[in-house]
């Protein structure tokens, strides 16, 4: 689970390791990324069943989150690439564990294996957690 965007990492590194005091970059160049607590991210999203995104809805309602505070795109896509996030939830279809962000089974896995629920709801306490130890 990451606690911070790995580019602020980066920056912090570069200036207090590095010694490099500031760092240029042409503002045209500069993508604007819009910050957010928590990405989820849905791989196959957009050829979800009304029952997959229905349960995709209830796990979200879960967490007891206010929407401002996350965004769901779909893994690989391009809107992704326009947040930048605090912390990271991938619902896939096959769980690999992953060190930099929370990973879960999706919701399309869990229609076809409802044995697999307790261990998403495991993986969705990590991000319960998270927020209410902010």
């Amino acid at each position: 689970m990451a606690d911070q965007d790995p580019r602020s990492t980066y920056i912090d590194y570069v200036q207090n390791v590095l010694g490099v005091k500031s760092i240029m970059r042409d503002a045209d160049d500069a993508p604007s990324l819009i910050q957010k607590s928590l990405v989820v991210r849905v791989q196959n999203l957009s050829s979800y069943s009304e029952a997959e995104k229905d349960l995709l809805s209830k796990m979200l309602a879960a967490l007891k989150l206010d929407p401002s505070v996350y965004t769901v795109v779909e893994s690989g896509s391009d809107e992704e690439k326009t947040f930048c996030a605090n912390l990271i939830l991938d619902f896939a279809d096959e769980r690999v564990e992953a060190s930099d962000r929370v990973l879960t089974y999706s919701p399309r896995t869990l229609g076809l294996k409802p044995d697999l629920k307790k261990v998403a709801w495991a993986d969705l306490q990590k991000i319960i957690a998270a927020f209410a130890a902010k």
